[in-house]
């Protein structure tokens, strides 16, 4: 396949290019109005500038290729979301279903395709000036390019793998280079249940003894060999 400039006329591939232009900035445009539903004021902000930019792009183009009869016609290549005919329907849908990161991730495939045809007609035109002009845009395109690969390298991935983190114990976002969120695995303890300490026994009280009555109507007998009321004889020293 050879390079823009040698598939086709000058005028053919100026038409092209304002096809690519126009693309851009309409894209950029719903872009914009979707970032801003999802509270991304940075990125709405962003999106509009460079959709204000391929607009300027495209009147460019519109002055250089004069009255040219009907818009031309965008390729299947050149589409952002679609190979067929744009539907209103396809887009909301579409833009429904993406988030930020998938946004920079289209935005920043089209702007390279967008490159890489510019610095083709650049290399390969035969007119100076278109080659100058080709070069002018390859250049914007390239820095547009840049700013979304940076955005894009900076923007978290909100799918996460499972399985790596399982895997591997962390979590890093954004991807690359980023914060590394250690992972721990939380061990589960038994939970112990609180008791109450068992009561004191309480030491029964001792009863006290009874005492023995003498029966009545019953006499003390005296033992014998010992008079009631008799003194005992001291003991003899030998």
């Amino acid at each position: 396949m050879g390079s823009p400039a040698t598939d086709g006329t000058i005028t053919a591939l100026l038409t092209r290019a304002l096809a690519i232009e126009r693309e851009a900035a309409d894209r950029y445009a719903e872009f914009a109005r979707f970032m801003a539903d999802h509270d991304r004021d940075e990125l709405a902000a962003l999106f509009s500038q460079l959709s204000r930019l391929e607009g300027e792009h495209a009147r460019a183009l519109e002055e250089r290729l004069g009255p040219s009869g009907p818009p031309p016609a965008i390729e299947a290549a050149d589409r952002w979301l679609e190979a067929g005919p744009p539907s209103a329907a396809a887009h909301e849908w579409l833009l429904r279903l993406m988030g930020p990161r998938e946004a920079l991730a289209l935005a920043l495939e089209a702007e390279r395709r967008a490159h890489g045809f510019f610095a083709g007609l650049a290399a390969g035109s035969a007119d100076e000036d278109v080659r100058r002009f080709a070069a002018e845009l390859a250049a914007e395109e390239a820095a547009h390019a840049a700013g979304l690969e940076r955005l894009l390298a900076s923007e978290p991935d909100p799918r996460v793998d499972w399985e790596a983190v399982f895997a591997t114990g962390r979590v890093v976002l954004p991807p690359g280079r980023g914060v590394a969120i250690p992972v721990r695995r939380v061990k589960h303890r038994a939970v112990k249940t609180a008791t109450k300490p068992a009561a004191k026994k309480r030491p029964t009280p001792r009863r006290p003894t009874p005492k023995r009555t003498r029966a009545k109507g019953r006499k003390r007998v005296a033992k014998p060999g010992r008079k009631r009321g008799a003194k005992r004889k001291p003991a003899r020293r030998g």
